[in-house]
């Protein structure tokens, strides 16, 4: 069984809860599924128990026509799978869609979609490579509601929207900020305009301090650290710049450990709410 998902790391958490349905349609002592999935968040899909098997996808090199492209493709049809499941709404024509076609499985399957990443004449291409489109509601629905549509109509049955959990283990966990009590600041998002400004989070950080006490680490990438810097150049409280010095499952330890996570709109308020912190998610608009 192959499943396919190229998103971010927020949907991709959204994900989860349907996602663990699949392993229970096609149990272990049965079937092997293998996911497919943006190279963002494989190292903690690698984690969970949803699947047996996880193949990382550097999603933009893979959209460039390259000797990388073609082996990720041969690899795919080589898996062998019976079934190819595509559960995105907002399908892509040269990531998701384009593995689905590479697949050798008989049946593949995927939602009709919508028209947001694709024109009319990509989806009427890649419409042609499935044996099954599940139908969407053209109401505006949440990314959880459409992972719950998809779902039951893909197993002809009712399931119902519901936010997904995502457990820690032990081996996440930071020893260094186990029993101290602490904040998680991730400054970083997918588009300048998402990100707030550096002098709002160092005022932030020093009215959080001045009002519990608590010292504040900031996550995000390698490419945030200057942001992270910028932040810590604005205040004066205990904070400390751990900007690309965390993998997805490093971050979603701290998470767990923190007393409250302040995110801009990206996959760690995803993950943070997963995990049951308590989390603000700064939004635009």
């Amino acid at each position: 069984v192959l499943l396919i998902r190229q998103d971010a790391i927020g949907d991709f958490v959204l994900w989860l809860d349907t996602a663990k349905e699949y392993r229970k349609l096609y149990p272990p002592e049965n079937y092997k599924i293998v996911l497919v999935g943006n190279a963002l968040w494989c190292n903690l899909a690698k984690e969970l128990p949803f699947w047996d098997e996880v193949v990382q996808v550097d999603v933009k090199q893979f959209k460039t026509f390259s000797r990388y492209r073609w082996k990720l493709l041969r690899q795919v049809k080589h898996l062998g799978a019976v079934i190819a499941i595509q559960p995105t709404y907002s399908r892509e024509y040269y990531q998701g869609d384009a593995l689905v076609r590479a697949s050798s499985a008989k049946r593949k399957i995927s939602s009709v979609g919508d028209m947001s990443n694709r024109n009319q004449f990509k989806q009427i291409l890649a419409d042609n490579w499935y044996t099954e489109l599940i139908p969407a509601s053209p109401t505006l629905l949440t990314e959880l509601e459409r992972n719950a549509e998809f779902f039951s109509g893909f197993s002809r049955t009712s399931y119902l929207t519901r936010s997904p959990k995502l457990n820690i283990p032990e081996s996440w966990l930071s020893p260094d900020w186990k029993d101290k009590l602490f904040y998680v600041f991730v400054p970083g998002a997918s588009t300048v305009w998402k990100e707030w400004p550096t002098s709002f989070f160092a005022n932030l950080a020093e009215k959080v301090h001045q009002q519990t006490g608590w010292g504040g680490i900031i996550c995000g990438t390698q490419n945030e650290h200057v942001i992270a810097q910028q932040i810590l150049n604005q205040c004066d409280v205990p904070l400390q710049n751990m900007a690309g010095q965390t993998e997805l499952t490093d971050l979603a330890g701290l998470l767990s450990q923190s007393q409250l996570a302040i995110s801009n709109d990206s996959g760690a308020a995803h993950i943070s709410a997963a995990i049951g912190t308590p989390t603000v998610c700064i939004s635009g608009g």
